[in-house]
């Protein structure tokens, strides 16, 4: 739980948290799959799967907790999600990731969490997701730009209160980060991505 409200204060910490727990498992093999059942407690969205949240929906979506706003629940998942796509990252398994994406692009209706958790699995994962899928990746950044994130405008009519707010903000976020991969020929560097020297050797103490 520390770990989950540092990234969402500090997005970037997530990395050296990924590190470290990426090291972990290389001696440990079962905390990943401990990580993996306290993540699928804690964000059900973490393997594409969105039953539940739609809008217009008479409850709270699926990990929202009782009363929790919108917004607070958009952060703690995407805070979550962001540090197992991290760990994914650091450990070279981007399969998991380009699966999860998608599955989202391909899913037959948006709904308001999808928008905020895709911007944050780009942003982590882009610049690596082209490095090893390069043109399969720019195939998929067209599809988000040409049919996804229309279908995130459209959304906004069924949506309420918060998550407009919400779907308009992140819908914003990503359309710039798709921009910026269609002017610059790659997507931004996601900040803390490469951690410095000093910090890698903090992190293994037989450097």
């Amino acid at each position: 739980d520390e770990a989950k409200v540092g990234v969402a204060a500090q997005p970037r910490s997530a990395w050296c948290k990924a590190h470290t727990l990426a090291r972990i498992c290389e001696h440990y093999p079962n905390v990943l799959k401990r990580v993996r059942a306290l993540l699928l407690r804690d964000c059900p969205y973490a393997f594409g799967d969105f039953a539940g949240s739609e809008a217009g929906r008479a409850t709270f979506a699926p990990g929202q907790q009782t009363k929790e706003p919108f917004t607070g629940f958009a952060d703690r998942m995407g805070a979550c999600l962001r540090l197992w796509v991290a760990l994914l990252v650091v450990q070279g398994d981007l399969g998991l990731v380009w699966s999860w994406v998608a599955k989202v692009l391909n899913s037959s209706q948006a709904t308001p969490v999808m928008a905020p958790l895709l911007q944050v699995v780009l942003e982590t994962s882009g610049r690596d997701m082209q490095a090893r899928y390069k043109h399969q990746f720019i195939k998929l950044a067209t599809i988000a730009e040409a049919h996804f994130l229309p279908s995130l405008h459209s959304l906004e009519a069924r949506c309420r209160g918060e998550e407009v707010e919400q779907l308009k903000a992140s819908s914003a976020k990503l359309q710039l980060w798709l921009k910026i991969l269609r002017s610059n020929g790659q997507p931004p560097l996601c900040e803390g991505r490469f951690i410095e020297a000093d910090q890698e050797a903090a992190l293994n103490p037989d450097i």
